[in-house]
């Protein structure tokens, strides 16, 4: 059967699918003729049988980790060995040929899969992501035959250096790569560049990614190693206005909340008020309304939107590309209690134009509008006229066809859940109240959340062929506000955890279950014995990090791992917080051995040995003191942060969470660093121990060490705040680093240091290139050592983020146990 590509255009849907599987799969001996375009698409995924297989594992999911790689590969090998046999046979594709990957053009939608490289080049996979939200996206997807580094770099540079997709379009489209990486602990993560920060550099930052004898910066070591796979994002040519700058990074914050038609005309706007007034007007004919002296092109420039609305005679609301702000209005009533308490909130839309004062569309708590839709365009009534919702983004104008309006609490304020919510959930319910606690008084907290159990247990366990089996736990049940003892008990049995979870299951409310190092040990047992009631465990509900659940939250029951507020042993921190008690200590190995005397039967609990080492009492005291400590250092840190600390898994979660508190209230927002910059990192030194003067000494010697340099920096000095900026600043009061050349010669003691090869600093280098911060640099002029600066980087904003650590020094300079106080005292 003989067909070239008019024919094949000619089929349709099942004729199609039919051809393909013949194709694929040898089930007719037909032939392709070169005519025949190798952009061959899929319509209809589902009626080759291995193709959602492909898809569902690499495409759609778009979160799989490495173990499904080879199945993924070995899938479409089975399918392109079939076929490519035939297109060869056909194209008579010689070793020579020039290299280039099985392409297509166009920006349609509908397509699955492209293939792999033709020719001499590295042996790669190619597919196309079509499942992406927004046609002005096209997503590949380069997946290597052979899943290690090596395959990885020569496919991506094959890619962006031959694939006429990518190098045809370099000067028209934006393009983003990003490199996925799988971390056992916290899944995959990806890390993207994007051809805003220039296609040189961008090729350039890929290059020193895939050099694998370049030591590079941790970050790009960290991509190497755990690279699984490699997505190129391409958008489309500029539409629309093009008069305003693209955004660094085509970050689409409406996407949770706008949901838009995703229109891809070249005269986009023009396609949107043609589409909301039901017009067939041409689109020359709208322009000439709109400018006195038509432009030749189909731009529509910001600044002409609202002339452009007015003599178009349409009323919208153009929204920016941000995410809307919310706002409680708080009020002077005295709630008595916590389902009273019903603030009104506003929610704002930055807007390109809107038909107020300063373009702000405010929506009121009281007064939500209805987004309607008529021929899937979004419009709401304002003062009884019809305004419809269009959105702008990356010189693109979409129509709106729904908002989705955030998430807001209107008892706290919080984004993250709802006072519905906040109602039947008790760990939501305890964070909303501690959000408010000054407001509405420690009398309704308790009134609300003295039904919260804290659960403290520990468990004693054996070594049997290699492994840590429980035989036994204590706990004891206590009420979290009135720290009254509700019940305790010791359970002696191997299945000792399941009957701990049977108890504590009859317990309502939210109960956290609270341990001392649990996180690496006794949580696991708990996790075996939750995985027997058939929980589903996942990313959303437990927190793994470096092997440590420091964090599970199922049906009611949370864990806190006490340790993880303290970082130190038990006894220390019992000495430390001026408990009164202490742990006691017992012949773990001693206990083994009973249990292997009895082969680890029931018999091992009745010896008189063991009942003579009091395990049991043991376990318990571990308990009492685990029970004493929690509770003092919980009030510590809710007066310290005023944050409820069982909401946090960390200290420093929980001290990230109070500071970011404090860049809210300051109006601070930090803007991150793009990780082309990330060779920055690799000259932080870190801490500096060196000595001066080698040799023995006999006699009195002073070794310097000086604490708490970092704390000290951050307290004192200011950090930027605002996007980077390229170049040294005209501004002399601007933060900047500078890479920098610096010749320290005439320093005794030199004031730079520099990694070797094994990342071990050198501090007796004279000659140093490393980026330096605007201070260091002042300091070496200074003592007159010579400084090239090679290229710099600016941040117009800076502020003091780190000034709650202020607060800190200041508690603790007041605390009653402050050594160095009294001493200067």
């Amino acid at each position: 059967m003989m067909i070239n590509f008019k024919t094949w255009m000619s089929y349709h849907g099942e004729q199609r699918r039919e051809m393909l599987k013949a194709i694929a799969f040898g089930d007719e001996d037909i032939d392709i003729l070169e005519e025949i375009d190798p952009s061959l698409r899929v319509e209809n995924v589902e009626g080759i049988a291995n193709w959602p297989e492909i898809q569902t594992l690499w495409i759609s999911n778009n979160r799989r980790t490495r173990t499904h790689s080879a199945l993924s590969i070995e899938t479409a090998e089975q399918f392109l060995a079939k076929l490519e046999d035939k297109i060869e046979k056909k194209l008579n594709i010689s070793d020579d040929s020039f290299d280039k990957p099985i392409q297509y053009s166009g920006w349609n939608q509908g397509l699955t899969l492209l293939s792999n490289t033709v020719g001499g080049g590295p042996d790669y996979l190619l597919f196309e992501d079509f499942n992406v939200s927004h046609g002005l996206i096209r997503r590949f997807m380069v997946q290597p035959n052979q899943n290690n580094f090596q395959s990885y770099s020569e496919s991506i540079m094959h890619l962006i250096n031959h694939n006429p997709i990518i190098v045809d379009n370099a000067e028209f489209v934006r393009t983003s790569i990003t490199f996925e990486v799988y971390d056992e602990n916290i899944g995959i993560t990806p890390f993207t560049f994007s051809s805003s920060m220039g296609w040189d550099n961008v090729k350039q930052s890929i290059g020193r990614i895939m050099n694998n004898n370049d030591i590079g910066s941790g970050r790009f070591m960290y991509i190497r190693e755990n690279i699984v796979r490699i997505f190129v994002n391409i958008i489309s040519p500029s539409r629309g206005a093009g008069l305003l700058e693209a955004q660094e990074e085509f970050d689409l914050y409406y996407d949770n909340f706008v949901i838009t038609k995703c229109y891809t005309n070249i005269a986009c706007f023009y396609w949107c008020i043609r589409k909301i007034k039901k017009t067939k007007t041409q689109n020359t004919t709208l322009r000439k309304v709109v400018f006195d002296t038509a432009p030749s092109n189909f731009d529509m420039p910001i600044s002409m939107v609202k002339t452009a609305f007015e003599r178009l005679d349409v009323n919208v609301i153009l929204l920016c590309n941000q995410k809307p702000k919310t706002e409680l209005i708080r009020n002077t009533i005295k709630y008595q209690t916590y389902e009273d308490i019903r603030y009104k909130y506003m929610i704002s839309f930055e807007c390109y134009y809107y038909p107020s004062s300063d373009g702000v569309w405010r929506i009121f708590s009281d007064n939500i509008p209805v987004i309607r839709s008529h021929d899937e365009c979004g419009y709401v009534m304002i003062d009884n006229k019809k305004y419809f919702l269009m959105i702008y983004e990356n010189n693109h104008y979409d129509i709106v066809k729904t908002i989705n309006m955030p998430r807001v609490c209107d008892k706290c304020g919080s984004n993250s859940h709802d006072s519905n919510l906040a109602r039947i959930d008790e760990t939501t319910r305890s964070e909303c109240l501690t959000k408010i606690r000054e407001e509405i008084g420690d009398v309704i907290v308790r009134n609300n959340i003295g039904k919260t159990k804290i659960i403290i247990f520990d468990a004693e366990t054996v070594p049997i062929n290699g492994y840590h089996h429980p035989y036994m736990v204590s706990y004891q049940v206590c009420d979290l506000e009135t720290q009254e003892l509700i019940f305790k008990d010791t359970i002696s049995s191997y299945d000792c955890f399941d009957k701990f979870l049977d108890v504590v299951f009859q317990y309502t409310g939210t109960k956290y279950l609270i341990g001392y190092n649990s996180s690496s040990f006794d949580n696991y047992f708990v996790m075996r014995s939750m995985l027997k009631y058939n929980f589903k465990l996942s990313s959303e509900n437990v927190i793994l990090y470096h092997n440590k659940i420091l964090r599970m939250n199922i049906k009611g029951i949370v864990t806190w791992d006490l340790y993880q507020f303290t970082k130190s042993s038990l006894r220390d921190a019992c000495v430390s917080y001026n408990i009164g008690d202490y742990k006691d200590e017992v012949d773990h190995d001693k206990i083994s051995s009973i249990f292997q005397t009895h082969k680890f039967t029931t018999a091992a609990y009745n010896d008189k040995e063991f009942l003579k080492m009091k395990v049991k009492e043991y376990c318990e005291k571990d308990v009492e003191v685990t029970k004493k400590l929690f509770f003092v250092i919980y009030k510590d840190l809710v007066k310290i942060t005023n944050i409820n600390p069982l909401s946090k898994s960390t200290l420093s979660s929980l001290a990230y969470t109070q500071m970011q508190k404090y860049w809210k209230s300051n109006d601070i927002k930090i803007e991150k660093i793009p990780i082309e910059y990330n060779e920055i990192f690799t000259s932080i030194p870190g801490g500096r121990t060196q000595v001066f003067k080698k040799g023995v000494y006999h006699g009195n010697f002073v070794l310097l060490d000086v604490n708490a340099l970092y704390p000290y920096t951050c307290i004192e000095n200011t950090f930027p705040i605002s996007a980077v900026i390229s170049g040294m600043p005209t501004n002399a009061d601007h933060v900047y680093l500078a890479l920098c050349k610096v010749d320290q010669t005439k320093l005794r003691y030199k004031m730079l240091g520099e990694k070797d090869e094994n990342g071990r600093l050198n501090w007796n280098k004279n000659i140093v290139t490393q980026w330096i911060w605007k201070e260091q640099l002042e300091v070496l002029k200074k003592y007159g050592c010579p400084v090239e600066i090679i290229k710099a980087i600016h941040w117009e904003k800076s502020a003091k983020i780190f000034g709650i650590m202020e607060y800190y020094k200041k508690v603790r300079n007041e605390s009653a146990d402050n050594i160095v106080r009294g001493k200067l005292s």
